[in-house]
């Protein structure tokens, strides 16, 4: 009830946006929202957490991963979820 949908394709979201008298973001709006408005020279991290990828406990504190197995055969549920998460779970 509380998950987000998934596996909607580009079209599909600007269909949907058209029905609701709405539009899908630009491309700085999106990125504003991704880095949640911290956007510019100082913010060039590859994740939200920093750039380590390797870092999975930190990382699970922010989104919601697969894991550090080989996808998609190995999901050890680092986060807490063997699927997606609640919706505002993260920061």
């Amino acid at each position: 009830e509380n998950h987000p949908v998934v596996h909607v394709s580009h079209k599909d979201a600007a269909e949907y946006c058209k029905w609701v008298g709405k539009r899908l973001p630009g491309e700085w709006e999106w990125e504003a929202a991704a880095r949640a408005g911290h956007y510019g020279p100082s913010n060039r991290t590859l994740y939200a957490w920093g750039d380590d990828d390797e870092d999975w406990e930190l990382a699970s504190k922010h989104a919601n991963l697969w894991g550090p197995g080989a996808f998609p055969h190995e999901n050890d549920a680092l986060d807490g979820y063997r699927a997606t998460s609640p919706v505002k779970h993260y920061p």
